[in-house]
C-alpha cells in the first residue's frame, strides 16, 4: 500500500522526477503534448502570404487605369512572388506543424492565375469602354 502511494506521488509531480540508480540520482524532463494547432487561422495565414503576389499585381496593373502610380517593378515582384509560392507551398507541407499554411499557399498559388486573368479582361474592357 505504502509503495502504491508513493507511486502516485511520484506521478503527481511532472516537472521533474528523480530515480536512485547505484548511489546516483537521474533527473529527467517530463515531455509535455505539443500545443493544439489551429488549423483554420493556418489556412487563412497561408491565404494572406499567397495574396501578397496578387495584392502586388493589382497595383502594378492599375497603372493602366490611372488609379494609382504603379512601379514597373511591382509586375516583376508579383511575378517572382507567384513563382515562389510553390516551393514555400512544398516546404511548409512536408512539416506537420505548419502543414495547413502550406495548404493556403497551394490554394493561392493554384488560384491566382484565375484571378489574374479575370483582372486583366475586366481591366482592359473597362479601359477599352473608357476610351
Amino acid at each position: 500500500m505504502q509503495e502504491q502511494d508513493h507511486f502516485n506521488q511520484e506521478e503527481q509531480q511532472p516537472e521533474r522526477q528523480a530515480k536512485r540508480v547505484d548511489g546516483i540520482y537521474s533527473f529527467h524532463e517530463v515531455v509535455y503534448p505539443p500545443p493544439e494547432i489551429n488549423r483554420p487561422l493556418q489556412y487563412f495565414i497561408g491565404l494572406a502570404i499567397g495574396c501578397i503576389p496578387l495584392a502586388l499585381f493589382f497595383l502594378s496593373i492599375s497603372r493602366f487605369l490611372g488609379i494609382a502610380p504603379a512601379f514597373s517593378a511591382l509586375g516583376a515582384i508579383a511575378f517572382y512572388g507567384y513563382f515562389a509560392l510553390w516551393p514555400a507551398a512544398i516546404v511548409c507541407l512536408c512539416i506537420s506543424r505548419v502543414r495547413f499554411v502550406g495548404y493556403g499557399l497551394l490554394t493561392m498559388a493554384i488560384i491566382s492565375p484565375v484571378i489574374w486573368t479575370i483582372t486583366c479582361f475586366a481591366t482592359f474592357r473597362a479601359c477599352y469602354r473608357a476610351c
